[in-house]
């Protein structure tokens, strides 16, 4: 088969950059695909650096309906079939991320049926910073009036697991009034790309497309260290390597840090239906092939017996006729077959069903490593009390079913370090006002400013009217 390449742009405030004038980086993939791209240097930061002041106050001065109306006309764009960006992602991303193409589709079908709404973007700023105005308006609150404006240069370290959390990234830095600055993830640069690239060409003058700069660099290069130090506020994605590895870099900026998480599910067979919840359980281990924080890894099962384990059995291999794992890479397989037979050797239970492989270990024997790959731990349990002793602050999200377990059993969890509980199947569909790895993080995007009310405009707890107050304020103590 001929090799394929990919030549990429370098996009520098909304602009592409020409090729000829820089140096090229080539990333190499399986399925004969290579990616070039322009290497970014120290005259294109230097550029970025230049316009931030002005491109900043271009986007701080749209009201958030200008914003959030651009985002969702480009969405519906997405939405065609025919889109061409739509068709570039669909037709690559599969052989970058190893995922199916449905998996693909279903998300671009999420992140843009989100954007398309704007009222999506509106209840984000209202649930995460207070009020959907506080980017144009002055909003009062007590003896004060609030507003929000950007950190400034917000760059992004994304990742490439999760094929639409590098687009919802910069979807966040955009509707936070900060320009942005993306590093394209090695494993998937084009998802972020295309998206870029389709902003330029809807209106490459607009302030939103103006803001967002696309860009790609080696680790270990000198220009990470500039890059980094250079902004205002730091989101990276990533495992611990890459987490350490920023803050190294420059530990003095202020970071959203999105590091690795893990995620199970506890049901109560006792009172839910067997086979329903095997469909939702089938629906977690199986979408990513469990390398999303969201993606139960362990399932804590009170009431487990044969009758579920037939329905999961079922459940899985309707999955992977549907959604079957592609990828092809060596590390990942490897790491899957040497997991299961390690379960084989220590004596545990191993069912395979489809792509997925189930394992049933005694929750005090369980593993800590995780081979991810569609492998599911399950872990018997008589009382769902113990199942909080496994849960720590790594522990992103715990999907339950039948839904009534969350009230009895969320104060316990959170407290052991859960971030987030959520009904069991729909853990990649978060709902309005959810927090993100125990944040709000579009808080740490912002400079939340504040005027304080004049002495005339007296606080509801004094006692004292106006020229009261100037004489306890001003009067000299020592003419007292």
């Amino acid at each position: 088969m001929q090799r394929v390449t990919l030549d990429l742009e370098l996009i520098i405030n909304g602009n592409k950059v020409d090729r000829g004038q820089s140096q090229l980086i080539e990333l190499e993939y399986e399925h004969d695909l290579s990616i070039t791209i322009p290497k970014l240097d120290a005259t294109h930061l230097n550029e970025l650096l230049t316009e931030k002041e002005a491109v900043q106050k271009e986007l701080q001065g749209l009201p958030i309906r200008d914003v959030t109306w651009f985002l969702a006309e480009l969405a519906l764009s997405w939405l065609d079939s025919k889109s061409k960006w739509r068709q570039f992602v669909l037709t690559h991303s599969p052989k970058l991320t190893g995922y199916h193409s449905s998996i693909i589709e279903s998300d671009l079908d999420a992140i843009f049926g989100f954007l398309a709404s704007p009222a999506s973007l509106y209840e984000q700023v209202q649930s995460e910073l207070g009020n959907e105005h506080i980017f144009e308006e002055w909003i009062p609150v007590q003896a004060s009036y609030r507003k929000a404006f950007g950190m400034g240069l917000a760059t992004h370290i994304l990742a490439g697991n999760f094929p639409m959390a590098s687009i919802y990234s910069v979807v966040r830095s955009i509707i936070t009034r900060n320009v942005t600055l993306g590093k394209c993830p090695s494993r998937d640069p084009i998802s972020v790309y295309a998206f870029v690239m389709s902003m330029i060409e809807k209106d490459p003058t607009h302030p939103v497309t103006r803001s967002v700069s696309l860009a790609y660099w080696d680790k270990e290069d000198p220009i990470a260290r500039d890059a980094l130090t250079a902004s205002d506020v730091i989101v990276a994605w990533g495992n611990q390597q890459t987490i350490e590895h920023v803050n190294n870099l420059a530990p003095g900026v202020p970071s959203v840090l999105l590091g690795p998480r893990w995620s199970a599910s506890v049901l109560d067979l006792v009172q839910a239906d067997k086979s329903e919840a095997a469909l939702r359980l089938a629906y977690e281990i199986g979408y990513y092939d469990q390398e999303a924080c969201l993606s139960t890894q362990r399932a804590f099962v009170k009431g487990y017996d044969s009758t579920f384990q037939d329905h999961l059995v079922e459940q899985c291999k309707k999955f992977s006729e549907s959604i079957p794992i592609v990828t092809e890479n060596r590390d990942v397989l490897a790491h899957r077959s040497v997991a299961k037979l390690e379960a084989k050797f220590s004596g545990w239970e191993v069912i395979e069903a489809g792509d997925i492989t189930i394992i049933i270990v005694d929750p005090e024997d369980m593993p800590l490593d995780h081979p991810l790959t569609r492998t599911l731990f399950i872990h018997p349990v008589q009382d769902l009390e113990q199942t909080g002793k496994y849960f720590n602050k790594h522990t992103q999200t715990v999907c339950v079913f039948p839904w009534s377990i969350a009230a009895e059993h969320r104060d316990t969890w959170c407290l052991r370090g859960v971030d987030r509980i959520a009904d069991l199947g729909l853990s990649r569909h978060p709902t309005p006002g959810f927090t993100h790895d125990g944040m709000r993080w579009l808080n740490q995007m912002v400079r939340m400013v504040c005027v304080d009310k004049p002495l005339t405009k007296l606080y509801k707890h004094n006692r004292l009217n106006s020229s009261s107050m100037k004489e306890w304020l001003f009067d000299l103590p020592l003419e007292k």
